[in-house]
């Protein structure tokens, strides 16, 4: 993916803050925020120029176990 015009190695996915390498698959009944950073990069994802895709995923579903 390149934004703003970006070669394709100025734009990085972050899965629950790692950095993804190569295509990234999450489930999307497993995201639970999606954020698309097209410019001023916060520091802490490095030296992009083009822009970061975070996407935060949904804790699992609670399970209830009964003994008895």
């Amino acid at each position: 993916i390149n934004i703003r015009g970006s070669l394709g190695g100025q734009t990085q996915t972050f899965v629950d803050g790692m950095r993804v390498i190569g295509g990234s698959s999450v489930p999307q009944m497993a995201i639970s925020n999606l954020a698309i950073i097209t410019g001023g990069t916060p520091p802490w994802y490095g030296d992009l120029t083009g822009g970061v895709i975070e996407i935060t995923t949904s804790d699992p579903p609670a399970q209830n176990f009964y003994s008895g």
